[in-house]
């Protein structure tokens, strides 16, 4: 599958992993019986939506660059997640978890009931602002709307078809892939003459 997120140079194996636990908790796996048999349904992590959502991140307006210290806001929200497992487990060490997304904080470590509760503990803001990472520190707007946007960002990219996008999806049914409009169809002709074989007359 190709990226299509557009940003110079690849996440982090940090981020990445993180971001993979997010997605599989939010969006597990599931089974469907057909007939006789049960079948997998691939979760958000299997149609690598968490690349989707790093994409989205990295390439929003909240918040300022500046306040990220140049840093990508994917690995800032990595960062806050694993900071809302420490505050999770209480300063104890992660629990023995197999171990799925090798290469993550403890966010990652954890059973996926875990980083659920994670995402919620930070979503109802229970903690002090002054404590929390940059650029969250003392803006605990900012980590509801990044929580909120995790959760959001990843149902979109799995419902949207996003991972159909590369080389193995729609092309092999003919979809033509996003276009500037269909102006003959619409009736509204374009004024933009940048627009390939557009017609500037109407």
């Amino acid at each position: 599958m190709s990226r299509i997120d557009g940003s110079e140079g690849e996440p982090d194996a940090y981020t990445t992993t993180t971001f993979q636990a997010m997605a599989d908790a939010v969006l597990p796996p599931t089974f469907r019986r057909n007939e006789a048999r049960w079948t997998i349904v691939a979760g958000a992590n299997q149609l690598c939506v968490d690349r989707y959502v790093i994409a989205e991140l990295d390439h929003s307006q909240f918040p300022p660059f500046e306040a990220t210290n140049g840093e990508r806001l994917s690995r800032s929200t990595a960062r806050l997640l694993d900071w809302g497992a420490e505050r999770l487990l209480g300063g104890g060490p992660p629990p023995l978890f197999s171990g799925a997304f090798p290469g993550g904080g403890p966010f990652s470590a954890l059973p996926r009931l875990g980083r659920l509760q994670t995402l919620d503990l930070l979503d109802r803001l229970e903690l002090s602002a002054d404590e929390l990472p940059a650029p969250f520190s003392e803006n605990p707007a900012l980590v509801r709307i990044i929580v909120n946007s995790l959760h959001q960002l990843t149902y979109f990219g799995y419902y949207s078809g996003w991972a159909g996008c590369g080389e193995a999806g729609w092309g092999l049914v003919g979809y033509p892939g996003p276009s500037f409009g269909y102006r003959d169809f619409r009736g509204f002709p374009s004024k933009d003459s940048r627009i390939e074989g557009g017609d500037t007359d109407g």
